[in-house]
């Protein structure tokens, strides 16, 4: 009897890995971004909190996670995650420089796109007679600077391009200096900027959205080196639950319920 209780649990030991009970500490902004989190502040809407986390709670129940939530603004998030402080963050788009920070799921020294929350693309907003154009490789008629948002990744590249950029506090007032005409264009997520758009109607009528997105980014859950040091397959395991939880029938329901 001894022999076969041995033996059993030797075939559990090697049948896979196990993560019960792990805690697993996620932070995020404290400004929404439907659908992918909701609500501003630091609470955590009770009913359709947002399509990530909803996608971060099916995995934590397939590895048996208890995840915790908390939410800052996101210059906190990222020192929480360089302090190890939480075990992840999102949405972080790749930039190089953050993986001093924390770790992206990668391959080859590239991240693995199949591995990301999903994907936004940032677009240029212009006033309605503006001559500037964008062909997907230059920018011409290009006469002041462009603006975006100070903790937009966007503003990166610009400068990578050599294109003079203004980091601006808030959306509104990104508008506000594109209709001034202190800058030739505003560089903003395209989902976000047409809901403001259409928000503020009566003051930014006169400003259009140029078709060609600047740029697609796709969006991360990176985890801290502590965590990923001391729990490597967990760590592992979790990126690649999410395209399985992505493509499965139970996300496909929770999509629905948020009308996406």
């Amino acid at each position: 009897m001894k022999k076969y209780i041995l033996a059993c649990c030797l075939i559990l030991s090697i049948s896979g890995p196990s993560f019960a009970e792990t805690i697993f500490r996620v932070a995020y902004r404290d400004k929404g971004t439907p659908p992918y989190y909701n609500g501003d502040g630091q609470s955590i809407p009770s009913k359709n909190p947002g399509l990530v986390i909803e996608l971060i709670n099916l995995i934590g129940e397939k590895l048996d996670l208890d995840v915790r939530y908390v939410r800052k603004p996101w210059a906190d998030v990222l020192t929480a995650l360089q302090k190890n402080e939480v075990d992840a963050i999102f949405d972080a788009s790749f930039v190089p420089a953050r993986q001093i920070i924390g770790r992206y799921p990668m391959e080859q020294g590239q991240p693995v796109y199949d591995k990301a929350l999903y994907k936004r693309n940032y677009s240029l907003f212009v006033m309605k007679d503006s001559t500037l154009k964008w062909n997907g490789i230059h920018i011409s008629a290009l006469e002041r600077p462009i603006a975006a948002k100070k903790d937009f990744s966007i503003l990166r590249d610009l400068e990578i391009r050599r294109i003079k950029t203004v980091s601006v506090e808030t959306r509104l007032e990104g508008y506000a200096k594109l209709k001034a005409g202190e800058i030739s264009a505003f560089a903003d997520l395209e989902i976000e900027g047409d809901a403001f758009i259409a928000n503020y109607w009566n003051g930014f009528q006169d400003i259009r959205k140029i078709r060609r997105p600047l740029k697609s980014k796709y969006y991360y859950l990176m985890l801290s080196h502590g965590f990923y040091d001391k729990n490597r397959d967990l760590a592992e395991a979790i990126w690649n639950e999410i395209p399985n939880m992505l493509n499965n029938r139970a996300m496909h329901e929770i999509r629905r319920d948020y009308n996406y």
